[in-house]
């Protein structure tokens, strides 16, 4: 079973911005049997989450870890979120984050009740 956690630890966090080449201020984790399979770094910038990286290559991990970002944030009350541009876009399109050509989200609500793997 994988859980997706927030990381609390000032040390893990440290080490995944090592890892990832990053100055992140908060990251989520994809935990299997205790070892971590996958991240996403991100910061918030005034009333905008900013994703700078996310380690999975898997649609669904890729997909769970942006998606508990979003619900973070939006717990904090922000709407918006913007994706570095080194995050592969043809993912942020197949998962409908984005559209064709931009790295922006204007309506993190939007996304979270819109899940595509949700509907029946």
């Amino acid at each position: 079973m994988i859980q997706l956690l927030p990381v609390t630890e000032q040390a893990m966090l440290e080490r995944l911005n090592r890892i990832y080449q990053q100055n992140a201020q908060f990251a989520y984790v994809c935990v299997e049997k205790r070892e971590i399979k996958a991240s996403c770094l991100y910061n918030i910038k005034g009333d905008v989450v900013e994703i700078v990286n996310v380690s999975s290559v898997e649609p669904d991990i890729f997909d769970g870890l942006v998606r508990a970002v979003f619900a973070s944030a939006m717990d904090l009350g922000l709407e918006h979120a913007v994706f570095d541009e080194k995050i592969d876009h043809e993912m942020l399109v197949q998962l409908h984050f984005v559209q064709d050509d931009g790295f922006s989200v204007n309506s993190l609500t939007k996304i979270i009740h819109n899940c595509k793997n949700c509907k029946a």
